[in-house]
């Protein structure tokens, strides 16, 4: 009987072992969930001021730039108003000067307007008293074909020139030194139009119909160009010569020599 007892209260010791140890393992899960649970919110804590952190920087930066943004607006509107006031000073001294200009404008208006009467006046006076005697005019002495060919080349008007001394070398009327003057001003005509040909051709006539006419030591100096230009070297040559030899003193021979010269 006293064993049975004993083996009882043993059992009975034993299941309340396992009771215990069951309880010991629930309040060590709770205290493990625990820990965990503080550290999480331990965590949670570390972000949650790590944010505020980062809000406040983040609303000190918004409100610096706000500030900058108005000192900077506040700036411009400053510098605004001031080119505004400039402009508006410059416009006001602008308006008076204009109206200072246009009171002066007017008073020189009537001063010149008085100064007119008074001139019309005077030129009216003067004519009077100046006034030539009434005469018949002159009557222009028309001028012959040759005279007007002349006329029209001394002027430099060698396309009219030429087609009238042409005319004049076919009629036959104009004999010496005229015909040979002719001669010589459609020679130089061909020459500065660079018709070298045509001009060698009234130069020589030049020389050989008319040897004793004034117009041959120029006639000759340009019939010995024409053949520099054409590259005829010794034509040249014996041209600048015998103007040379035959019209030692013309000033035409002295430009001869300076040419003659370079081509030996």
């Amino acid at each position: 009987m006293f064993i049975r007892i004993f083996l009882m209260l043993l059992l009975l010791a034993g299941c309340k072992t396992a009771e215990q140890i069951k309880r010991e393992k629930m309040v060590t899960n709770l205290s493990m969930q625990m820990v965990e649970g503080q550290k999480i919110n331990a965590n949670s804590s570390a972000r949650l001021i790590n944010l505020e952190e980062k809000i406040s920087e983040l609303k000190g930066e918004v409100e610096e730039n706000s500030h900058l943004t108005q000192e900077k607006f506040k700036t411009s509107f400053k510098k605004m108003t001031e080119e505004i006031r400039t402009l508006q000073e410059n416009q006001r001294v602008l308006n008076e000067f204009m109206q200072k200009q246009e009171k002066s404008g007017l008073a020189l208006q009537a001063q010149l307007k008085k100064n007119k009467i008074y001139l019309d006046k005077l030129l009216t006076s003067l004519a009077k008293v100046t006034a030539p005697k009434k005469t018949k005019a002159k009557k222009r002495k028309k001028r012959t074909p040759y005279n007007e060919a002349m006329w029209n080349y001394r002027h430099r008007r060698y396309t009219k020139a030429k087609k009238q001394l042409q005319n004049l070398l076919a009629s036959k009327r104009i004999k010496g030194n005229s015909r040979a003057r002719v001669l010589h001003n459609l020679g130089m005509i061909q020459y500065m139009a660079k018709k070298y040909d045509e001009s060698k051709v009234y130069f020589s006539r030049l020389y050989t119909e008319h040897p004793k006419a004034p117009y041959n030591p120029n006639g000759l100096l340009f019939l010995g160009k024409i053949f520099q230009n054409t590259k005829e070297t010794e034509q040249a040559k014996q041209t600048f010569s015998v103007l040379i030899k035959s019209y030692p003193k013309a000033k035409q021979s002295k430009e001869a020599k300076k040419i003659l010269a370079q081509l030996k």
